[in-house]
């Protein structure tokens, strides 16, 4: 998996201008459109590129006790014409994903309606100009082997990596069907996998074991 880093990400979500030459030498700026808010969805929530493309601002709600969270019904249609029902579920089905202080500070800045609107009047940016726009600007960053699915990807990694008793969590807010799905796509050794191991097994056993002792 290549990690993508934050700069990359607002890139991905802001755009990108360049300044540069024509063929003929002339300067030239060129101009590489974001795909909104919707990069940071997937990287620190960890949705999938059309449930991010297909949320609106009212969907960001706050409990009672300030729980801060995202009432996700719906997907973005390819298109971007519409609405439809999250992957493998029905119309009503949803799941409610947590949301970090800087995405609902993001979001609180944002005006209402879709916040991945999609060009020429279209409520939602379709998934295809999204996948190109990740494309161009990927390409112009020399990235290589990333999609719209890879920060989606990482945020998984990353959590589990972190939190691997919160499996059953993990998945939930991923929306799989189960955590088996979690396991078969998500999880990787790590590249210090040896190390790694070698601390956890040096802190269990720290000393010798102690001497047994003798009883009468």
């Amino acid at each position: 998996m290549v990690a993508v880093g934050d700069d990359t990400v607002r890139m991905l979500a802001e755009g990108i201008t360049a300044a540069g030459q024509d063929r003929n030498g002339r300067p030239r700026t060129r101009v590489m459109p974001g795909v909104g808010i919707a990069p940071w969805l997937q990287r620190t929530m960890g949705l999938r590129i059309r449930e991010a493309l297909g949320v609106r601002r009212s969907d960001f709600r706050q409990r009672a006790d300030g729980t801060r969270y995202l009432h996700l019904c719906w997907q973005a249609s390819e298109n971007g014409r519409e609405l439809e029902p999250l992957k493998h579920r029905t119309a009503g089905d949803f799941r409610d994903v947590p949301v970090p202080d800087m995405i609902w500070d993001m979001v609180r800045q944002l005006p209402g309606g879709p916040l991945c609107p999609g060009p020429n009047g279209t409520p939602y940016l379709p998934s295809s100009t999204a996948g190109n726009r990740f494309g161009r600007m990927l390409a112009y960053l020399g990235i290589r082997g990333v999609h719209t699915h890879s920060l989606r990807h990482q945020f998984a990694s990353e959590a589990l990596d972190a939190s691997p008793r919160e499996l059953a969590n993990i998945s939930q807010v991923l929306g799989h069907d189960s955590i088996e799905t979690t396991l078969r796509f998500y999880i990787h050794p790590s590249a210090n996998a040896e190390q790694r191991i070698g601390a956890m097994m040096n802190a269990r056993w720290t000393s010798t074991p102690a001497p047994a002792s003798n009883q009468a």
